[in-house]
């Protein structure tokens, strides 16, 4: 790069490129500069044809951009792809100078602001490897892992801008998929927990409901029951003599539907961990009482024999019944 004699960033917020003495500036060469939006703003010194002075008083220097962010690796990536795509634009059109401290970012318009030369001739040859090498040295990414795939491609020889900018999108495709992949097995998860937990709420409320609907069925059953022994009206399913009793000889009667488990909206509640929290029903037919599993978790036996879920079985005075754990005997008075 001889057509650059010295250039050196200043305190007052711009940068001072002397050209060689030999090399006289293109006038038009400098009014595309100006209006070049990713380069920074280009001015002569008076009548001198080799001093020039580059604003760069909003724009943050690529050295504090690096260093100061903390990247995530998608950050980072994304970053690097727009730097390197950008100068490797900027190199095929103008004389760039590709220099670590002549590389800005502009904050307001996120996008990176570069030096070019205001000479016609071209800069044909650009360390693109340097340029990474000093960008591995100073970037501040969370995980190691991208710090091993620069390294990986900074040792490649002779590489390219757009070799460069391909490698990254290779990266961030494989990167994306990755992360879409992760997200969807957890998604999936996610959604089977929720449906389940959606399917227990309703059958939750369903029961709660069918308790409520019962309690007023029998308080008004019994309000009325002087009535309906007088009523011409057959009764198909009349108050049954039949109880369930445990092995403390606690007996609980039991109704034309009676729901058994470990919520206290059941009509018999059983407080033991193996029992499901509505575990099972026991429903007055025209056959007689029947015992239904619920799809508990731990299922429910009779005489030892173990019920299939939504199995209905007819029960016989002397039966015992496990749920679960709880052992319980049917008893029907004749």
């Amino acid at each position: 790069m001889k057509a650059v004699k010295q250039f050196e960033v200043l305190e007052e917020g711009c940068c001072k490129l002397t050209l060689s003495a030999k090399k006289e500036y293109d006038p038009y060469m400098l009014s595309l500069i100006e209006r070049e939006a990713s380069a920074l703003l280009c001015r002569s010194k008076g009548a001198s044809t080799t001093i020039f002075y580059y604003d760069n008083c909003e724009h943050l220097p690529l050295l504090t951009l690096l260093s100061k962010y903390e990247f995530t690796e998608k950050e980072a990536c994304a970053c690097l792809e727009r730097l390197f795509e950008e100068s490797d634009r900027l190199a095929n059109e103008y004389p760039l100078l590709l220099r670590f401290d002549s590389i800005y970012y502009d904050p307001l318009r996120q996008s990176f602001a570069f030096v070019l030369l205001p000479i016609h001739e071209r800069v044909l040859e650009h360390d693109w490897n340097g340029l990474l090498a000093e960008i591995i040295a100073h970037i501040n990414v969370r995980k190691a892992a991208f710090y091993g795939f620069l390294c990986s491609m900074q040792k490649q020889e002779h590489m390219t801008a757009s070799q460069i900018v391909k490698q990254f999108r290779v990266w961030q495709l494989q990167h994306t998929l990755w992360r879409q992949l992760s997200l969807w097995f957890a998604g999936v998860r996610n959604q089977r927990m929720r449906k389940k937990q959606n399917e227990q709420r309703l059958q939750e409320e369903l029961i709660r409901l069918r308790f409520i609907h019962r309690s007023s069925n029998h308080e008004a059953h019994f309000n009325n029951k002087s009535q309906r022994q007088t009523s011409d009206t057959v009764v198909l399913f009349a108050e049954h003599g039949s109880c369930l009793s445990d092995l403390k000889g606690n007996r609980y009667s039991l109704q034309s539907e009676t729901h058994i488990g470990r919520n206290k909206n059941n009509d018999i509640v059983i407080d033991h961990a193996t029992v499901s929290s509505y575990h099972a029903v026991i429903k007055q037919t025209t056959e007689g009482m029947k015992l239904i599993d619920l799809g508990s978790s731990n299922g429910t036996k009779l005489n030892n024999k173990k019920l299939n879920k939504q199995q209905e079985i007819v029960l016989k005075n002397g039966d015992t019944i496990l749920f679960a754990d709880s052992c319980w005997r049917f008893e029907e008075e004749t």
